[in-house]
């Protein structure tokens, strides 16, 4: 006869931040000998093939908080080898403001230990080797071993999902704010910052283009951009080019771009992305956001920029609307 084998787990997350219950059968059906010959996998081979290539980090830690098994995975997400991690605290990963609070929580939990799912909304955090942090979200699963309980965890990056969010709380807030009544420029400071915040980037602009259509303000900046706030210029290729095409225009080498001020360069920008800006579906100006030197823009962080500049042009409609609306009454 085969045999049947079951394993249980959980896994850190879904699409949609869901934990998922995952049972694992695998049946191990004996090949009559017909001659050749057929390996079939053991069960053990079946894990670790599913662990190496799991998109989350996974981790497996002691009772005394020490890292003993660690997946390639943590690397892309944590910066750590997995050969790194080994034999070391588990508190490296974790910023150092909350350390004393995640001990308690580590012994509390090997108290009663069970699954444990730990969605985004609780704003975890994790220390990436290179000292940045990255929002997560955490599922922690019991493990009996001769050595005694230890914990599996499983940590998914959720930047891209956190950044969404963030996105459209700024745009509420902006729309709120304009149809509240607040100066146009006061929200634009606001999206610059926004902007500079949301993607890390060396610095953010927001140019506006005045009444003859060929003079351009920089009407707000944020990070290393707040050198130019006031400045004023004559449009170029590379702005008219994002209002022409109506997209987002990307340069990744700053040098590249034939008339782009000096003043600009000096700033040290890297690779930029310039989302236009439009009221009433007519041009207002662009939305600048320029990464360090040496970073590059994911297509996810690209479409995220757009999609603020969209939000932001519509913002500024309606605001246009509020105001024509009071102009009557």
């Amino acid at each position: 006869r085969g045999r049947c084998q079951r394993w249980s787990g959980g896994s850190g997350g879904g699409r949609e931040g869901v934990h998922h219950h995952v049972d694992i059968v695998v049946v191990d059906i004996p090949v009559a000998r017909t001659g050749c010959h057929v390996t079939s996998p053991e069960p053990g081979r079946f894990a670790s093939w599913l662990v190496q290539d799991a998109p989350e980090a996974i981790l497996v830690v002691d009772a005394a908080g020490v890292v003993v098994f660690a997946n390639p995975m943590v690397e892309t997400i944590l910066g750590y080898r997995p050969d790194e991690l080994v034999g070391r605290s588990y508190e490296l990963l974790v910023p150092g403001g909350v350390r004393d609070h995640h001990r308690r929580n580590h012994d509390a939990y090997l108290a009663t230990p069970t699954r444990r799912h730990m969605g985004p909304e609780l704003g975890l955090s994790a220390l990436r080797r290179d000292g940045t942090v990255v929002p997560v979200e955490i599922a922690l699963t019991p493990l009996t071993e001769p050595e005694g309980t230890m914990v599996g965890v499983f940590v998914r990056d959720v930047s891209d999902r956190h950044r969404v969010l963030s996105r459209l709380g700024i745009a509420r807030r902006i729309t709120s704010h304009l149809l509240g009544g607040r100066p146009v420029d006061d929200i634009l400071d606001q999206v610059g910052e926004a902007a500079a915040e949301l993607f890390g980037a060396k610095a953010s602009w927001v140019i506006r283009f005045l009444d003859d259509g060929d003079t351009f303000d920089i009407v707000a900046a944020a990070g290393a951009g707040d050198a130019l706030l006031g400045a004023r210029g004559r449009s170029a290729s590379w702005l008219s080019e994002a209002l022409d095409r109506r997209e987002t225009v990307r340069f990744d080498d700053p040098s590249e771009v034939p008339d782009l001020p000096d003043e600009v360069k000096a700033v040290g920008i890297g690779a930029s992305l310039i989302a236009g800006l439009y009221l009433d579906d007519a041009p207002f100006g662009v939305l600048v956001v320029s990464l360090d030197a040496g970073r590059r823009f994911t297509p996810d962080e690209e479409q995220e920029v757009e999609n603020l500049a969209e939000e932001l042009s519509l913002a500024l409609t309606l605001d246009a609307t509020r105001a024509s609306l009071e102009r009557l009454a």
